[in-house]
């Protein structure tokens, strides 16, 4: 079985044939580009075109939004990505693409060549999302990090968050410090009144978005659970209840929120929960070569009230006038703004890095509270963990929530519209009573922020004096460079890559269908040598059985451009169902669930909610098997 760096030097020499093909006056550049990679794959290993191209990919974008690399200090370049001489500007590697995007003095190009902007990134970004774990000393600055960022974070308004009972009151000034006096600084060092923003007009911008979503009624939300794994002792299931912590009881009542009967049976069978809370659990899950992904598991009963939060806050924001930016179901509307933005430059891109571990308490207690109905806060404080264990080590929460809580995405979401609507109302001296208007020109997906140009350096100095960090690497606003929500574009041109995130494995069932996906995506894009490279690396008895343009099927099928094609399989009639049925390669996912007491299923199938023609079972899903084999599928 080939490794994994010789499947990789294929696929980038069928590349290399797919692009010569569109630029054959540059084959011999490319060859010698296939050449440095292979070297350097021996070299380095997969962490040369898992690592390094993604940072050679980050300089080639800011010399497109900068338009130009002459203006980029030689020390910002990537290694292995210098200038070719002393007199040409561009990198020796990938040098005959560039030269088609840029000039010699390293400025771009009146008219630069789309498409090689394109394959420069199909290049530098084929493998950037492979699924890989990596190396300890990544995973130990990645937590390191995450550390650091909590230790630096201000702490919470006395009497609030760390308390049972919270006294939460209506903050004026700054978000974070209130309103100083003149020789005062902030949190961070800097001086209050040097920071440029108008807080009085966020502290109205807020007002008004507090209003539409108006008063939370505990006893009106909907709790539900995620898909992700919990803090409670091992062996604890998701639906029973064990524990409910007392801050939680006195805002959401346990017998009203977890038991089907209000109780009744658990107080004569004497089976009451205890009032512990446990700290969330910080994860490292697997995510590419560079570094892992940090999330925290939550416990059972902070979870199930978070998700009636999210319900709530989600249905409030598109009910109201908010939801013109924000829509958290659906990211293709910031795909489109990206795309538009990068035909027209008008628009700017941003994205901020860790976002979610840089928004504190004093944030949220901001944009929520009021002056007689802080009802979201009361919830939000009963719901949130308070802890988190770390290895050995437990400690204590400064931010608001860690990736893990239902309530991080909605609150980041909203928090950030907030933002940018300050920025684009202060920019043109708008009052709070036009935020309405300003948010029609926001587009917001968690972290991910498409707004007007011209407002970018308020909502940039905003975010800094509140301790949030734009993350540089993905941020745009000058040239014709946008990327949003996993769309990149160019000049009004979708430019996004095909990744290959997974190869081949006669271990791994899933493998087989995410192979065919990634070939699939490169087979639309036009890399059908590269598509074609991929698909090989399956054996030829499962490829053969695979369909050809057919959809939701249950078949692993590849794409045509002609429609379908099932000839080449056995088929046979199902007289039962009347009709021609083929014999194909099918993916099937077995779940192994473990199962509460009858009230356990009770409540889970109120929160639900099934489909009644649908076949339903309740329990947790403890295993989730995938197997592949042969199956019979309609012709």
């Amino acid at each position: 079985m080939k490794s994994q760096t010789q499947t990789f030097t294929e696929l980038y020499h069928a590349l290399k044939e797919d692009m010569g093909t569109q630029y054959p006056a540059i084959v011999e550049d490319l060859e010698r580009d296939l050449s440095r990679l292979q070297s350097s794959l021996r070299d380095e290993g997969l962490s040369f075109i898992t690592i390094t191209h993604p940072a050679m990919c980050d300089f080639f974008q800011k010399s497109l939004a900068l338009e130009g690399m002459h203006s980029l200090s030689l020390e910002s370049r990537p290694r292995g990505f210098g200038r070719k001489s002393k007199d040409d500007q561009r990198p020796r590697y990938l040098h005959g693409l560039l030269a088609l995007i840029f000039k010699e003095d390293g400025t771009l190009r009146p008219d630069p060549d789309v498409t090689a902007i394109y394959f420069v990134r199909q290049w530098l970004l084929m493998a950037k999302k492979m699924e890989m774990t990596c190396d300890d000393h990544r995973t130990e600055a990645a937590l390191n990090e995450f550390l650091a960022i909590e230790a630096g974070m201000p702490d919470h308004h006395p009497g609030t968050w760390d308390l049972d009972d919270p006294d939460f009151t209506r903050r004026v000034g700054h978000p974070l410090w209130g309103t100083p006096s003149r020789s005062d600084t902030d949190l961070f060092g800097s001086v209050a009144e040097d920071d440029g923003v108008d807080w009085k007009l966020y502290r109205s911008i807020c007002d008004r978005f507090a209003s539409a979503i108006g008063t939370m009624d505990p006893w009106s939300i909907r709790p539900k659970h995620g898909p992700g794994a919990v803090a409670d002792p091992s062996g604890s299931l998701k639906y029973n209840f064990n524990y409910w912590p007392r801050k939680l009881q006195q805002y959401f009542p346990w017998d009203f929120f977890a038991t089907p009967d209000l109780g009744l049976f658990s107080h004569e069978e004497g089976k009451e929960p205890e009032e512990r809370e446990f700290p969330s659990v910080v994860l490292c899950v697997p995510k590419t070569q560079k570094g892992p992904r940090i999330i925290c598991k939550e416990p059972i009963a902070h979870q199930w009230i978070q998700g009636g939060i999210q319900r709530f806050l989600e249905e409030r924001v598109r009910d109201t006038f908010i939801g013109q930016s924000i829509d958290f179901r659906n990211q293709a509307y910031s795909q489109a703004w990206a795309l538009d933005a990068s035909a027209y430059g008008d628009l700017a891109t941003v994205d901020l890095s860790a976002a979610s571990d840089r928004i504190s308490t004093r944030l949220v207690e901001y944009l929520f509270g009021r002056d007689l109905d802080n009802s979201v806060l009361y919830a939000l404080h009963a719901s949130r963990s308070r802890y988190f264990r770390l290895g050995d080590g437990t400690y204590r929460f400064k931010k608001f929530a860690p990736m893990g809580s239902a309530c991080t995405f909605p609150v980041q979401s909203i928090l950030f519209a907030s933002f940018a609507a300050l920025a684009i109302c202060q920019s043109r001296r708008w009052g709070a009573s036009r935020v309405d208007s300003a948010l029609s020109e926001i587009r917001v997906f968690g972290d991910d922020i498409i707004l007007p140009k011209d407002a970018i350096e308020v909502l940039y100095r905003a975010l800094h004096s509140c301790g949030l960090k734009v993350n540089e690497n993905k941020s745009y606003y000058t040239g014709l460079f946008r990327e949003s929500c996993g769309m990149d574009a160019y000049a009004g041109v979708d430019i996004t890559p095909a990744y290959v995130r997974r190869l081949y494995s006669s271990s791994s069932s899933s493998s087989l269908q995410a192979v065919v996906d990634s070939s699939n995506n490169l087979f639309m894009r036009g890399f059908w040598n590269t598509s074609a490279c991929l698909l090989k690396t399956i054996p030829m008895a499962e490829r053969k059985l695979l369909t050809i343009g057919s959809k939701d099927d249950g078949a692993v099928s590849l794409y045509s451009f002609q429609g379908k094609k099932t000839d080449h399989l056995r088929s046979k009639w199902n007289e039962y169902l009347q009709r021609y049925e083929v014999e194909a390669m099918v993916v099937l996912s077995r779940t192994t669930k473990a199962e509460g007491d009858g009230k356990a299923g009770l409540i889970q199938f109120f929160s639900e909610e099934p489909d009644p023609m649908s076949k339903y079972s309740s329990g947790q899903v403890r295993q989730v098997t995938t197997t592949k084999r042969r199956g019979r599928v309609s012709a």
